[in-house]
């Protein structure tokens, strides 16, 4: 059945049920013209979604899909095909016929012509609002839901008349009841903001999941939006980087865009400027000012493209990207890049906050509150802190939340700060879901709950907030709200030290010397309080020297089978010539060349590692070489505090005991030499055991300590063994 043939009883039918329904409730009629529905979408993704690059295979399939099922619009898209994608207002010229003859989907078609631009968005300052409006009203009544839809754009976007989400909510509500992906997509904005509506993330998610499964590219990005940030559903970075991907591959610059983002923050995924650079340019140059935007924030944090970034915002700024002539202003007023100019900049701030971006609103806010730039007004910051926070920006809600914590220049009221603080919270404050999180945990002004205090510092951190990731390491460590889980938290405290907290460094020095990450690891431990010292933290100073000791053992003991051209020679004083090789060791493998060994091939392998802190401190390592008949090695280390400080440790000797007599093998760091010495214990055998050819000393070319010592007990042969 071709998409403008109705049937007679079926139309009468409906005209009769729709008349019986309340206006707001006439779309909910599923099109039941699956020629249609195709044509829908190829004209969507062609023309009407906002941001799409240009896919000529993917619009072809669609449209061909379309004729395909006797769309007959569908059969004739290419007369309205360009080089750069479809011609809204050619198609619109073209359908305008079957518009005047009642079918709804050209008269959605029409009315888009009117009121969008070339980009797929919509112009609130159309001439064609009233157009748009005839056009799709027409449709809407049919118990058309795409025309019904397209009546809530214009109501959501302000076109031609106030804007009005609440009545946009209801035609969105109808829409995707009756099965317009688009119009869920839409409601789900509007929950996702609580924009004419509650807001209700979950909800919003579930509209975007709908919509998504619905190849709505758009509604794939939103729901990665909610997942990455656990807003309204669980944290699920690994599928939100997948939604993106998608979206992106499915050709909406959006998505594309959210990738950039991804992976200039390295949030989650690891970071690269090179890939977000790509992903930017790719949807800058699709016309997304918000790509440009982000190609302009990596120019500028690299620090050697400043002006490049005063270029792209100057471009950005100017294709209407609100935020782009904000983050402009401030390189005015701070002379990054440009001329200082501070009444240039505030101009830009000014301005920019008019247009709707709301973080210059929050930095002229400061200003005023700070009375830096600007004559301190209370008043004015309070004014301009409200404003970013209306125009959902969550550091400008926390900024004025702080204020009635206070009461400067309002009135102090926990309430009203404790509701901002939640406000700034779910607009993606780090400071502010810290500072929530902190009084769930400690039931300040909220009754305690742990579980939600978790939640909510999980989300601090996953936007950079360092002692949100501290804290929340130390709940998971302990089980307090979250199931304990020592892997987790050892890798919350890393992400805490990275962000340049003291307490996650203090954190994370414990949990490595714990053997949270499997061993203990004493070198990692001494970084992680190290760095914690010199953050402030003063618990790090004091942690780091009683474990000094082994973390430098244990970098001996890392550092053991690094070398692979560790030679060890016999030395003769008297003919130098007649010196030879006696062992040829690379990392792990020793092969010794004389000795009872010669000939085989033995693998070093690290067995464990043992301390003795008493009045001298001592250290041992122990490994088996293993081959045709396994031998076990000791290395020992020792160091007198009485005698130097740590900074003298490693001395010059390194131990390893005999497996027979009381005599040991040394090895001078200095000389690079090995030698046999027998410690002379009365009532045991002396030394037992000999290099080969009665050598009493090696030499040791390119050998760390303990391969040299290693190699060393492979020569050896010992009496009774």
């Amino acid at each position: 059945m071709h998409d403008s043939v109705v049937s007679p009883i079926r139309a009468a039918l409906a005209a009769v049920a729709l008349l019986a329904l309340p206006p707001a409730a006439r779309a909910a009629w599923p099109d039941a013209y699956e020629g249609r529905v195709a044509m829908l979408d190829a004209l969507r993704h062609d023309m009407a979604m906002p941001d799409m690059m240009a896919a000529p295979d993917d619009i072809a399939a669609r449209y061909t899909h379309a004729c395909q099922l006797k769309s007959s619009t569908a059969c004739k898209w290419r007369s309205w095909q360009t080089d750069a994608g479809g011609d809204l207002q050619a198609a619109a010229r073209a359908l305008a016929p079957r518009c005047q003859g009642g079918e709804p989907l050209s008269c959605v078609v029409v009315g888009w012509a009117a009121v969008l631009d070339d980009r797929g968005h919509y112009r609130p300052d159309a001439p064609g609002a009233a157009t748009a409006r005839a056009k799709f009203q027409a449709a809407c009544k049919q118990g058309y839901p795409a025309g019904c839809t397209a009546l809530g754009e214009l109501a959501a976007e302000g076109v031609g008349q106030p804007a009005d989400p609440a009545a946009a909510a209801r035609l969105f509500d109808e829409g995707c009841k009756a099965r317009d992906p688009w119009a869920c997509y839409r409601l789900g904005l509007l929950a996702r903001d609580g924009r004419g509506v509650e807001r209700d993330p979950a909800r919003a998610a579930g509209l975007f999941e709908r919509a998504c499964k619905a190849d709505i590219p758009h509604a794939c990005t939103a729901l990665g939006g909610l997942l990455e940030t656990g807003d309204g559903v669980p944290v699920d970075g690994e599928r939100a980087l997948a939604l993106y991907t998608a979206a992106c591959k499915a050709r909406y610059a959006g998505g594309c865009t959210e990738l950039g983002r991804v992976y200039a923050e390295g949030r989650i995924a690891d970071p690269s400027p090179a890939m977000a650079r790509g992903f930017y340019s790719t949807a800058c140059e699709a016309g997304d000012p918000r790509a440009c935007f982000g190609m302009a924030e990596l120019a500028e944090a690299s620090g050697q493209g400043v002006e490049e970034a005063v270029a792209i915002y100057q471009r950005a700024c100017e294709a209407g990207e609100a935020a782009a002539c904000g983050r402009l202003g401030r390189l005015w007023l701070d002379g990054r890049g440009v001329q200082a100019d501070p009444e240039r900049g505030l101009s830009m701030l000014q301005d920019a906050c008019e247009k709707g971006d709301g973080a210059s609103c929050g930095i002229i806010g400061a200003r005023y509150e700070s009375g830096k730039g600007l004559p301190m007004n209370l008043t004015r910051a309070v004014k301009m802190y409200q404003r970013a926070c209306n125009l959902h920006d969550g550091d400008g809600c926390w900024s004025l939340a702080l204020l009635y914590a206070v009461g400067k220049g309002v009135d102090r009221n926990p309430a009203r700060n404790l509701a901002l603080t939640r406000e700034a919270c779910d607009l993606g404050s780090a400071e502010a879901c810290g500072a929530l999180a902190r009084r769930f945990l400690d039931g300040q002004g909220v009754h305690a709950d742990p579980a939600r205090a978790a939640e909510l510092f999980d989300r601090a951190c996953r936007a950079g907030l360092g002692d949100a990731c501290a804290t929340l390491g130390a709940m998971v460590r302990e089980g307090k709200g979250v199931q304990p889980d020592p892997a987790r938290a050892l890798a919350l405290f890393r992400r805490a030290c990275e962000a340049d907290s003291g307490g996650g460094c203090f954190g994370l020095g414990q949990a490595l010397e714990q053997g949270a990450g499997g061993d203990p690891d004493y070198s990692g431990a001494l970084a992680a309080y190290r760095r914690a010292c010199d953050l402030g933290y003063e618990r790090g100073c004091s942690a780091s020297g009683p474990i000094t000791f082994r973390a430098r053992f244990q970098e001996l003991v890392e550092d053991a089978l690094t070398s692979r051209v560790c030679q060890v020679w016999s030395i003769d004083e008297e003919d130098p010539e007649a010196s030879r090789v006696l062992a040829e060791v690379e990392g792990a493998r020793i092969r010794p060349l004389a000795g009872p060994r010669q000939g085989q091939e033995l693998v070093a392998r690290h067995v464990e590692d043992r301390f003795d802190q008493g009045e001298v401190y001592t250290g041992e390592s122990r490994w088996v070489l293993e081959g045709e008949a396994a031998v076990e090695v000791t290395h020992r280390e020792v160091w007198d505090p009485r005698r130097g400080g740590i900074d003298s440790f490693p001395g010059d000797a390194a131990v390893s005991p005999d497996r027979v007599g009381t005599g040991r093998i040394v090895y001078s760091r200095e000389a690079e030499t090995l030698e046999r010495r027998d410690d002379g214990d009365k009532g045991r055998r002396g030394l037992a055991c000999r290099f080969p050819g009665g050598d009493a000393r090696l030499a040791a070319e390119q050998c760390s300590d303990i391969q040299a010592l290693l190699a060393a007990q492979a020569l050896t042969a010992c009496r009774g063994e």
